[in-house]
């Protein structure tokens, strides 16, 4: 008696829809963490969970989707490990220094993802788009929360302001690492340099409000 063997497509297509899209988000987070978005595309994520590419896009909008998806997953990622955190120093540029650190400790363990989150440009919009702003915007806040004892009442507007040119510049000097570009600057590290622009940024800040 023969032995129908069932292919793993089919297999898979018995497998429940929302099953298979952790799988492919899973596969392309690997793609992603091991290779950035080089290495990633819809047939090595489709080929990782044994389904035809078609039925990938059955499980998304589009590709984008599965990018936006976990670039969100990443920036909250890095929320939740500025919340697990101990409480800030006291001094504002102490706490600053902080942030600093935990910030370039995440991006430097998380090295592809985080870059993804700075380099892809979806296409068109799309719905995942729309919490982006506001996990950036946390993000900032945290920024802004460490130098919040250097702004009295009434520089509310100043104060977001710096504390978005601060998070600015940190994604800059992590931009150049990423890249290995840091030299062609300074030949330095990114917490040297990271250190150097908190400092200066802070104490230019202080003599300011005075």
């Amino acid at each position: 008696m023969n032995v129908v063997q069932k292919s793993p497509k089919k297999v898979s297509a018995r497998v429940g829809h929302d099953t298979l899209r952790e799988r492919a988000l899973d596969a392309a987070r690997r793609i992603l963490t091991e290779e950035g978005l080089k290495g990633l595309n819809a047939r090595r994520v489709a080929n990782d969970i044994g389904v035809a590419v078609g039925t990938l896009y059955n499980l998304f909008e589009n590709f984008e989707e599965i990018i936006l998806r976990l670039n969100l997953e990443t920036l909250q990622e890095m929320e939740a490990h500025f919340a697990a955190r101990s409480v800030l120093p006291k001094d504002p540029t102490e706490a600053m220094l902080a942030i600093a650190r935990e910030y370039l400790a995440f991006t430097d363990r998380h090295r592809h993802r985080w870059a993804a989150t700075l380099e892809f440009k979806s296409a068109a919009p799309h719905r995942f788009q729309e919490d982006f702003p506001a996990s950036v915007s946390r993000l900032v806040a945290e920024v802004e929360r460490a130098m919040a004892p250097l702004f009295p009442p009434g520089k509310e507007a100043e104060r977001r302001l710096a504390a978005a040119v601060l998070w600015a510049s940190l994604e800059g000097i992590n931009t150049l690492t990423a890249a290995d570009n840091l030299h062609m600057v300074a030949p330095t590290t990114a917490w040297d340099m990271a250190q150097s622009l908190v400092v200066n940024y802070m104490a230019g800040l202080r003599q300011k409000q005075k």
